[in-house]
């Protein structure tokens, strides 16, 4: 669906790319990907302020990763609907009642998946507060 999370971005700190905004919003900051896109090789991306989109080839970026958002959590982008609500539960049930500490869970997760190169949730399921 149009405006969807398919992923995360770290453009490279003296990243060249296309956008109507000015690219040092981009670079060096993890971004919302609308698009990842293997066949031209380039991200489509949204600022960490939501005030801009940027457009990046893959070779100007650091790092990436694919997901996709449900529910305000991150989950495997290869889960359907349905599969992806189900995980979200499994979620908030290992959790229970640390809610309150769950975007800032998220903001690790996204670090994590950026460092390691892929989704990993692993701090989902290990963080303990």
């Amino acid at each position: 669906m149009l405006g969807d999370i398919v992923g995360y971005v770290l453009p490279k700190k003296d990243a060249t790319g296309q956008s109507p905004i000015d690219l040092s919003k981009f670079r060096g900051i993890p971004c919302r990907a609308f698009e990842i896109n293997h066949a031209s090789k380039s991200v489509l991306v949204i600022d960490p302020d939501g005030a801009g989109l940027g457009m990046f080839d893959f070779d100007q970026v650091e790092r990436m990763f694919e997901c996709k958002s449900c529910s305000g959590l991150l989950v495997p982008k290869c889960l359907d609907e349905m599969s992806a609500l189900m995980y979200v539960g499994r979620v908030f049930a290992h959790k229970q009642n640390q809610t309150r500490d769950m975007e800032f869970i998220r903001k690790m997760v996204i670090v994590h998946s950026l460092a390691k190169g892929e989704f990993c949730d692993t701090l989902y399921f290990n963080f303990s507060s």
